[in-house]
């Protein structure tokens, strides 16, 4: 279990949060009440969401075609990031027929090997399409016995370009995955590496524990394989202008935006001396990168009036965390660190979201907030294709009451 510890620089007026926030932290994976129930395995088997080329496993397995050659979606990016040297390889022991599998070198990724393994085109389910792809899991893990490698990542084989139905491409996977386990036991850990929540959501629902450790441990060395110590710490802090790269990339992937114009913008607001006390940025590290960032701004009353009228004080006014640190907690605590410091300015604190929008929705009931107004429009922010929803909750803190 990766032990992690927050360090704050602000004291604990949040009585809700002080006992989470003033110790060290287990991160401890849960389970998913799912109602699937799965034979015991030696195999630990997780899913989590992650770029499959970042897990420091021993071994990843591509989605490959049966010509081995660099392709699109998860194949061409793990091309990428492995290097020219890859593909040659790839050459060397191609072709592979569909529902088998190849290993070569990783080269440049944090993997040792990679596994190609080539899973069938959906075309209805009518050619075989189950049995090859069960038997494209079963030849990954077949060869990774073989080697000795006690972990392997899975992407969802066959659901991208080849068009497998996810639910039915999980499914197949988890079986698969389950069914090898007695006759590959030198493979200690798979983890199912989602490229969207939808994804993860599939794999959760056919019983499948989500991993919750903010990064894996595979090596029983406890060290990766450059080298890094793994006692890896979540520290949030506030920004500075050297930050101004990462949130604005974080922000720009999230949005969709060109990463340049938001770099650019957001250096502007992190050197612009005028900001004072009137707002806040927080960025979250892990291992000493930046994952995620929060912001909380004081606004003056609002000049309109009605039911759109925004009270004045301090909002929590965004919070991005990057999606492949997602489930972590990392935004628990951006939201925490940022109540301890408004706590010390105002008794108050308030924040407006989409009504639409559960994960916002959801704040107020992790950190007590009420809701006090609803309207399609606060100040100046209109909801489009949604109503508004005004929150507000009181803290203990050293701030004015009357704030």
């Amino acid at each position: 279990m990766v032990r992690v510890q927050v360090v704050s620089r602000f004291p604990s007026p949040v009585t809700f949060l002080s006992q989470a926030l003033n110790q060290e932290i287990g991160i401890v994976s849960g389970t998913q009440s799912t109602g699937v129930v799965r034979p015991f395995s030696a195999m630990e088997t997780t899913a989590r969401l992650i770029d499959i080329t970042e897990l420091p496993v021993d071994a990843i397995v591509n989605a490959a075609n049966e010509t081995l050659a660099p392709g699109g979606g998860v194949c061409g990016a793990i091309h990428r990031v492995a290097g020219p040297r890859l593909a040659a390889a790839c050459a060397r022991v191609a072709p592979c027929p569909t529902g088998e599998a190849r290993i070569t070198p990783g080269f440049g990724l944090s993997a040792r090997f990679v596994i190609h393994a080539v899973g069938p085109v959906w075309t209805g389910g009518d050619a075989n399409e189950p049995e090859l792809l069960a038997s494209a899991y079963r030849w990954s893990l077949s060869i990774a016995h073989e080697k000795g490698l006690a972990s392997v990542a899975f992407p969802a084989i066959s659901t991208g370009i080849y068009g497998y139905p996810l639910a039915d491409a999980t499914r197949i996977a988890v079986a698969a995955v389950s069914s090898a386990s007695e006759d590959c036991p030198r493979v200690k850990r798979v983890v199912f590496a989602c490229f969207s929540e939808d994804a993860l959501d599939a794999y959760l629902r056919e019983g499948v524990r989500e991993d919750q450790d903010l990064l894996e441990t595979f090596d029983p060395s406890g060290r990766r394989a450059h080298g890094s110590p793994l006692g890896l710490r979540l520290t949030v802090r506030a920004a500075g202008a050297s930050d101004a790269d990462a949130i604005g990339r974080i922000s720009a992937d999230r949005e969709g935006r060109d990463r340049h114009k938001v770099i650019s913008a957001v250096r502007r607001s992190l050197e612009d001396k005028s900001m004072g006390e009137g707002s806040l940025i927080l960025v979250a590290e892990v291992d000493g990168r930046v994952v995620g960032f929060g912001k909380a701004r004081y606004l003056s009353s609002s000049s309109s009036s009605g039911a759109d009228a925004l009270p004045g004080g301090w909002y929590l006014t965004g919070l991005v965390v990057d999606p492949r640190f997602r489930r972590r907690g990392i935004g628990t605590r951006l939201t925490s660190e940022r109540l301890r410091w408004i706590a010390e300015r105002s008794r108050r604190v308030y924040y407006f979201a989409n009504a639409r929008n559960r994960v916002s929705m959801a704040l107020h009931d992790a950190h007590g907030f009420v809701e006090i107004a609803r309207a399609p429009q606060f100040g100046e922010v209109t909801f489009v294709g949604g109503e508004g929803v005004l929150f507000a909750a009181d803290l203990e803190g050293t701030g004015p009451k009357d704030s």
